[in-house]
């Protein structure tokens, strides 16, 4: 199996619903994430857990892009 690098909200890939975005630096999951790139050491996520629902009534403030160390994985079930 092919080591997960890139996941945007979307696709590609085509499940990215089931990838989860671990900080290394941390040991936490990122929640939030729209678009990661391990290789490149970023990720764009909402700025906060109010985001989506502030965006759709047109009041969300910018995504926020993060540098870091990041590792992609497929959920556990």
């Amino acid at each position: 199996m092919n080591k997960i690098t890139y996941v945007r909200v979307g696709g590609p890939p085509a499940d990215w619903q089931s990838i989860e975005v671990v900080d290394l630096d941390t040991g936490q999951l990122v929640e939030g994430v729209i678009e990661v790139d391990s290789d490149c050491g970023w990720l764009v996520r909402r700025a906060s857990p109010a985001w989506s629902a502030a965006w759709q009534t047109g009041a969300a403030p910018a995504p926020e892009r993060i540098k870091g160390r990041f590792y992609l994985r497929r959920r556990r079930v």
